[in-house]
């Protein structure tokens, strides 16, 4: 296990990106590029949390 998976937030994380694109999957045709934003903004969450676990502090 990597350190950001031991991460309380980032569990959070990964549990909001499954709700998030369960309702961008719900989000009426018309609106396809708010459903993609959702999509991304809820990816990019444990993704910067990842990045950032990889990095050295000063």
């Amino acid at each position: 296990m990597l350190d950001h998976e031991k991460l309380d937030v980032y569990k959070v994380s990964i549990e909001f990106m499954a709700i998030a694109i369960k309702i961008a999957d719900n989000i009426p045709r018309g609106y396809s590029s708010l459903a993609d934003q959702l999509k991304r903004a809820a990816w990019s969450i444990p993704l910067n949390i990842a990045e950032s676990c990889g990095k050295k502090q000063h």
